[in-house]
């Protein structure tokens, strides 16, 4: 019998129980530390986890949480939102506004309301400092190790479990479950955001029943919505009363990006479920209706995924031939024509996806590539700059930066954009020597906003060096 474990695992019951094994202590953590802790479980997240990098998919999410942050006010730390490639259906923030989605979560929701919804709820969480506000400081654990241990809660099965050992991650794990009043609040705070940012409110009683349908189907070593966030069942009564006795909310009834939304779920059933499952989802849609649009698109990535770019084509172009404008099948086409080295093809397809979209940093990107390819320098750069201001840890777009700026002799950027790409890849020491290079040509002849942008990452490398475990100084082994 493995002991260990399963002394973990009635740790675990007991935290998504909502048992206190300690009292809560009123030692809180400051901004600065949330800030570090928030970096430090980004980074055990990335290294230890299958992150979502497709653009179209991360961005679209980006997109609904931006707009319900919008609603919120002034915050102490710009939101981000992350997209696990598991099926599990689970979703979390962490301290300083890191929210994590799994793509199973994704894929099981109705429409983006319910998206907006689980979003709005998780940034609840994070406003009313339901984790940082009760970190028990005593304990002198490094922020590394609370790290660690948080996102070893959240992420559970072997991987979580490898993260959480020590004799202190059951006290730790402990302090930090939600409290069926830490959901309460955030519930309330959650539909407040949803009607500010134009929701029907009612979306949210609707995401918590699909979580309650499915989360009971889950592995029982890892974590769902229901074992963390305790309650489910209670809340959506509460929700669905608060919904009614409100006099405001049956006013709103905003329904977001049906297009946009149903795009990206069926790129996320195919290109990250499984590919039977996809294709019975995409064969149901067509039941319905044979000239379905976004049936074709999602029969299309299927054979993309399996490498059959004809069958691809075809699946593309008779989407095309029902919605001649849709930007995500426009899209699709440009990047198999990409990758079918049809450059001149793409590129025609791609430029008028971007007078649709202009911010499509899946077009962006492929473009930049084609003109990069094509010695298109001038614009490739000015398409890779446009990806990162969208995207500024985006590492591809970093790198070939790096490059560019290299090219044309501009040493102060060249370096700054690797060390900004090392930083993107957690390879800190080399991130701090490209950066120190960066400053060494700024101080020489560069304008003084260059200096201040190298200044700033140069100091969040050095802080998110010491929480990684590297050292941030002296040259970087392996490419430069």
């Amino acid at each position: 019998m493995n002991i260990g474990g399963s002394i973990r695992r009635m740790i675990a019951l007991a935290v998504v129980l909502g048992l206190a094994l300690q009292p809560a202590m009123a030692s809180a953590l400051t901004r600065e530390e949330e800030r570090e802790l928030g970096r430090e479980v980004l980074f055990m997240v990335k290294k230890n986890y299958k992150m979502v990098d497709d653009p179209d998919i991360v961005n679209y999410v980006n997109q609904v949480g931006r707009r319900i942050v919008a609603v919120i006010g002034p915050q102490p730390f710009d939101y981000q939102f992350f997209v696990l490639d598991s099926d599990v259906i689970n979703a979390f923030a962490t301290p300083a506004g890191n929210v994590f989605i799994n793509s199973g979560l994704l894929s099981n929701l109705d429409n983006e309301g319910e998206l907006a919804a689980i979003l709005a709820h998780e940034i609840s969480h994070v406003t009313s400092r339901h984790i940082a506000g009760r970190m028990d400081r005593s304990k002198n654990l490094s922020l590394a190790t609370l790290g660690g241990i948080m996102a070893g809660i959240f992420l559970g099965g072997p991987i979580g479990t490898a993260m959480m050992v020590g004799s202190a991650a059951g006290a730790v794990q402990a302090e930090l479950a939600y409290t069926r009043a830490d959901e309460k609040e955030a519930d309330s705070k959650g539909l407040d955001y949803l009607v500010e940012a134009g929701y029907d409110p009612r979306f949210m009683a609707q995401s918590f029943q699909m979580l309650l349908r499915t989360s009971w189907h889950e592995p029982d070593d890892m974590p769902t919505y229901l074992t963390t966030h305790p309650g489910l069942d209670q809340r959506i009564a509460a929700v669905e009363n608060a919904v009614i006795s409100h006099p405001g909310y049956n006013k709103v009834r905003g329904q977001g990006d049906t297009k946009g939304f149903e795009a990206t779920k069926i790129r996320i059933l195919a290109l990250l479920a499984d590919s039977q499952r996809a294709r019975n989802y995409m064969e149901g849609l067509l039941k319905k209706d044979p000239a379905s649009p976004m049936a074709h698109y999602g029969m299309g990535l299927l054979f993309q995924r399996e490498q059959n770019f004809s069958e691809a084509l075809r699946e593309f172009n008779t989407a095309l031939k029902a919605d001649p404008a849709n930007p995500a099948v426009l899209t699709a086409v440009g990047g198999l024509r990409y990758r079918m080295k049809d450059l001149d093809g793409a590129a025609d397809i791609l430029g008028r996806v971007l007078v649709l979209r202009p911010d499509s940093a899946r077009a962006l990107m492929l473009m930049a590539q084609i003109n990069e390819a094509q010695g298109n320098q001038d614009r490739a750069r000015d398409l890779f700059g446009r990806v990162l201001k969208q995207d500024p840890d985006n590492a591809e777009a970093l790198y070939k930066m790096g490059q560019i700026y290299g090219k044309e002799g501009d040493m102060a950027r060249a370096h700054l954009h690797t060390g900004l790409y090392f930083k993107a890849e957690f390879e800190y020491a080399k991130a701090a020597y490209h950066l120190e290079k960066a400053k060494e040509f700024a101080d020489k002849s560069g304008p003084a906003s260059l200096k201040e942008q190298i200044d700033a990452a140069l100091e969040e490398v050095k802080a998110s060096s010491k929480l990684g475990g590297q050292q941030a100084g002296g040259g970087p082994g392996g490419r430069r």
